[in-house]
């Protein structure tokens, strides 16, 4: 006997074809011996001529039926196991260890395992059939924004967290979550403190109350699906201060699956923000030193735009970012232009590590005792993320902060530079712009800095408060300028000052 036919050889007696969909799969008993699977119109083998063959003529099956049996078979494994189609081009379902949906790799495979002993019977092109209804259902199709949608709740270990009040719901596969925090939520009065950590607070932060109260706004607008604050987030220190160790509790809280690892400097590259597609975090612990030529990418997805994404030899698609952008390092990243510079510190909330903890009294276990209290951390990021919302999503921001982000953007921008050391903002006082273009451009020849365009400088120095843009007449000439602003100092080092 061919290979064919004793493959096919009492097939018939489970074959899809046999089962009555009226009453939920059961076996029909006039049925079991006479039909044939869904791909019936099987040519057999001929046989050797020592084993004469019999031929079975073609049945044809009815489209219906087929399409009945195919529909019935789907519709069961999307409704035990929850099956999502997001996008219309991934298949999700509820992990209920999880909590969460998360992506089906296979679907060939998931489909054999729900169909369980069902599943033998089936061909190839059976099982082809069902994964292609499945993505075609129209009952199960869910786009990126239903997915994570409410900004207020977080899903954790404890259910379903409303992190300003602090009330749980159960889980529930009604709740479209690709993500479930590692942690646990623990109302205050089931709180016993974390001694691990209010001590890496004390070392790497200085004790420093309001460092503290910032980090743990950063880690809970991290974790969180709230997207007001339109920032990034920078940890910024020494060697060994603890910045690692932060990286890697944040990345721990959440699936390997939802974190990338893509750097500052590559955000702006063609096929990166394709990456963080379904993506809760991107971790990068180091800084190029090369000067950043485009933040574009890294603005929308801080402000939460929709984008374009693309992926390598794929067609390009839409999407909303909500991945959140930690990085950490011992610098920031030089920018090519003034207004850049201004675009990228409005969006970057800076944690300052300023103690470098010697080799010798490192304890290297520390993440291991922080995961350990990492339901009570989580509880009192959770508060603070409360506060956070309160203020507008205003972090807080330690001197320190604000001084290094001061420092930063006048090292960065040549006109902040120059208004600083050669220019006075004083009611009454006038300059021509042809004199402020001047003097801003012997400024930066003296200094090493790159000018900006003059028409740029101009618009940034008119933006400044208590400076307008006017034509002035004086010294015999009318000419346009600025009135609340005088240039100090020539190149030479003499005085240029004018006043009404």
């Amino acid at each position: 006997m061919s290979k064919k036919h004793h493959r096919y050889n009492n097939y018939d007696e489970h074959s899809l074809l046999n089962f009555d969909f009226d009453s939920d799969f059961e076996e029909s008993e006039d049925s079991l011996m006479n039909d044939l699977p869904l791909s019936a119109d099987i040519l057999f083998e001929q046989e050797e001529d020592d084993e004469p063959s019999v031929e079975i003529p073609a049945v044809d099956v009815p489209l219906n039926k087929k399409a009945r049996a195919v529909r019935s078979f789907a519709n069961r494994v999307a409704a035990d196991h929850h099956v999502k189609v997001l996008e219309n081009k991934e298949l999700l379902a509820y992990d209920k260890k999880s909590f969460c949906y998360a992506p089906i790799p296979a679907p060939l495979v998931f489909v054999q395992k729900a169909l369980a002993e069902q599943v033998w019977n089936l061909t190839q092109k059976d099982m082809d059939d069902i994964v292609r209804a499945l993505f075609n259902d129209p009952d199960i199709q869910i786009c990126a924004e239903d997915v994570n949608a409410d900004p207020f709740r977080i899903n954790c270990l404890s259910g379903e967290l409303d992190w300003r009040t602090g009330q749980l719901w159960k889980h529930s596969p009604q709740s479209l979550y690709t993500y479930c925090v590692n942690a646990d939520y623990l109302l205050p009065d089931e709180r016993n403190g974390c001694p691990v950590f209010e001590q890496f607070c004390a070392t790497s932060l200085e004790g420093n109350k309001e460092k503290r109260q910032q980090l743990l706004e950063v880690l809970g607008y991290i974790l969180s699906d709230a997207t007001g604050a339109k920032s990034a987030f920078f940890l910024h220190g020494a060697p060994d201060s603890g910045k690692s160790i932060l990286l890697n509790f944040a990345s721990a809280l959440l699936d390997k699956r939802l974190v990338v690892n893509i750097p500052l400097h590559r955000l702006g590259e063609k096929f990166m923000v394709a990456e963080m597609l379904g993506k809760k975090l991107n971790v990068a612990g180091e800084i190029k030193g090369s000067a950043l030529r485009d933040i574009s990418n890294f603005k929308s997805i801080t402000g939460g735009d929709r984008m374009c994404g693309e992926f390598k030899g794929k067609a390009p698609f839409y999407f909303t970012p909500t991945c959140k952008l930690l990085f950490a390092g011992n610098t920031l990243p030089e920018t090519k232009d003034t207004d850049m510079t201004r675009a990228f510190v409005n969006r970057l909330c800076v944690v300052i590590f300023d103690v470098s903890i010697p080799k010798d009294k490192q304890d290297k276990n520390l993440l291991n005792k922080l995961l350990s209290e990492r339901n009570e951390i989580f509880s009192i990021a959770m508060d603070a993320l409360a506060l956070l919302y309160e203020r507008n999503y205003q972090f807080t921001l330690p001197a320190d902060t604000c001084h290094f982000l001061n420092a930063y953007a006048e090292t960065q921008s040549s006109v902040h530079a120059f208004i600083k050391d050669w220019c006075v903002i004083k009611e009454g006082s006038y300059v021509f712009g042809r004199d402020l273009c001047e003097s801003y451009r012997a400024y930066c020849a003296l200094n090493g800095f790159d000018p900006v365009k003059n028409q740029v400088m101009q618009s940034m120095i008119a933006t400044l408060p208590g400076i307008s843009r006017c034509r002035i007449r004086a010294e015999g000439e009318n000419l346009r300028g600025f009135r609340g602003i005088s240039v100090h100092k020539d190149e030479n080092g003499g005085t240029m000052e004018q006043s009404a």
